[in-house]
């Protein structure tokens, strides 16, 4: 199961200062940054990419509805 950085507004970052190359993948949301510090993406379009830690911290990549990079759900 990937995890994103964080879910709620408030909430901390999951992993923030343990996400490396050779960091355990569950403390990064089980995304693995092993080629080159960077983790291999599959887009819901088709194509990959190679992201490196801070760009999948960004929750734009994590939420359609995020404006920021620190978007996190807030209750209703």
């Amino acid at each position: 199961l990937v995890r994103p950085p964080r879910l709620a507004v408030g909430q901390e970052e999951r992993g923030r200062e343990s996400i490396t190359s050779s960091a355990d993948p569950g403390e990064s949301g089980h995304v693995d940054f092993r080629y080159g510090g960077n983790a291999v993406i599959a887009c819901a379009d088709g194509h990959v990419e190679a992201q490196g830690a801070e760009a999948m911290r960004d929750m734009q990549r994590w939420a359609n509805r995020a404006e920021s990079e620190d978007y996190g759900l807030s209750p209703q």
